[in-house]
């Protein structure tokens, strides 16, 4: 399992929010056919897209088969608590 590692550019330009993908979950368990429903912006999505495709999924079972599923995610980027006395956040 990856970890999320928050992108620069939105540390830099202090973007949080919620990225929305939907995919198909291969009867391997591989996902394909990402789509980003909602974006944030400043590399956030393609962050999400990089833990999306580093997951191995659960496929679904349909009359004893492993068959494609569509599927969605919300991954959050957000902060901590913000500290005033210097505006960084932490």
């Amino acid at each position: 399992l990856h970890e999320l590692q928050y992108p620069e550019a939105a540390k830099a330009g202090e973007i949080q929010g919620t990225v929305r993908l939907s995919f198909i979950v291969e009867p391997d368990g591989a996902v394909s056919n990402i789509l980003i429903k909602q974006s944030v912006g400043g590399g956030c999505d393609n962050e999400a897209i990089r833990l999306l495709e580093g997951t191995r999924w659960i496929p679904a079972v349909k009359n004893g088969q492993y068959v494609r599923s569509r599927n969605e995610e919300d991954i959050s980027f957000s902060f901590g608590t913000r500290n005033y006395q210097d505006g960084h956040s932490y």
